[in-house]
């Protein structure tokens, strides 16, 4: 654990085939309770456009603390899971 203020800035980056396209939506949560499906107890989401095959996340003003990452891959960014999708925890 980092001697940062209260609130400390998180910077994920999600590598993928450099011929990916789409988007990359990714939610934080603090605890298990809905992990990973359930965005409405992440405590953060975001979306972030694919290019060169990678998707750079930027979450300010989260409190210290633990964190699970889950990562949707999609595709067409169309905003739907369909079966040729990924998620990555």
């Amino acid at each position: 654990m980092s001697n940062l203020g209260d609130d400390s800035e998180l910077t994920i980056l999600v590598n993928l085939d450099e011929d990916a396209k789409g988007v990359v939506q990714m939610l934080i949560f603090d605890r298990e309770d809905g992990f990973p499906e359930v965005h409405e107890n992440a405590v953060s989401k975001n979306t972030a456009k694919v290019e060169n095959g990678k998707a750079i996340f930027n979450f300010e003003n989260l409190p210290q603390g633990t964190y699970a990452v889950a990562a949707f891959h999609d595709g067409d960014a169309d905003g739907k899971n369909e079966k040729n999708t990924s998620w990555y925890s």
